[in-house]
């Protein structure tokens, strides 16, 4: 089994697309995941990589990251987070 990277502050990151895979796995196991996460390592994966894209850690992307009619969007105050951290505001 590989390892995931512990980066300080930051926590688990993985490292590869096996990793990434991996924990994805372990987290669609867990009982305190969104539904739309639950049993489904492919929405985790998609959400995890789709946060990167928006500078969000993979459990900032779980949390907030929704599914709405099979496409992922961002929610909630993530969406202020981002327009605020940008330096166009």
């Amino acid at each position: 089994m590989s390892e995931l990277i512990v980066k300080p502050n930051l926590g688990l990151m993985p490292a590869s697309l096996t990793e990434a895979m991996e924990f994805a796995g372990f987290l669609s196991k867990s009982t305190i995941v969104p539904k739309d996460f639950a049993n489904n390592p492919g929405n985790i994966l998609v959400a995890i990589q789709w946060g990167m894209e928006l500078g969000l850690q993979p459990m900032q992307a779980m949390q907030n990251i929704a599914v709405i009619n099979g496409r992922p969007a961002l929610w909630g105050d993530a969406v202020i987070a981002l327009v605020r951290s940008s330096s166009l505001c």
